[in-house]
């Protein structure tokens, strides 16, 4: 009998491999698991720091802090009310109210990143000598990205 090269011989017939890692599946019990409840954790649990900050005194001035769309992602907020007799009382207002708004804001010296850029009422606070600029009731401080690049 003489070999067809059409056909493959049984030796170099195609074995198709396949290689698969699936964890096993989960099978479910039969029956319901009897609990009970256990007894009550005599340590009271902290509030929630989610909320807002709602022990604000009445004489100081509250300022609007607008920050950039790139942070909304973050902190889940455009807009923040914030209250301080100064610029930097402000700021430390909004991170407590906002942990992790230092991060993204500050450097490790805690001031503003290079990139970052701080106005208050339309002015960059950059130039200005310290932080400690009054604040008046109903002041905009607007946080800023700066754009480089060519």
């Amino acid at each position: 009998m003489r070999a067809c090269s059409a056909a493959p011989w049984p030796w170099t017939a195609s074995v198709r491999l396949a290689f698969t890692w699936v964890p096993p599946r989960a099978t479910c019990s039969p029956a319901l698991t009897q609990a009970t409840r256990g007894r009550r954790c005599p340590a009271r649990c902290r509030g929630s720091s989610a909320s807002k900050h709602m022990c604000r005194s009445r004489n100081m001035p509250h300022a609007t802090l607008e920050l950039p769309s790139l942070l909304y992602s973050v902190v889940g907020i455009s807009t923040l009310t914030v209250e301080g007799d100064t610029l930097e009382s402000a700021l430390e207002d909004a991170y407590r109210q906002l942990p992790t708004l230092r991060v993204h804001l500050c450097d490790e010296t805690g001031h503003f990143r290079r990139h970052v850029l701080c106005f208050l009422n339309d002015v960059n606070t950059r130039w200005l000598e310290d932080a400690q600029q009054p604040l008046s009731d109903g002041d905009q401080i607007t946080i800023l990205q700066a754009v480089s690049g060519g």
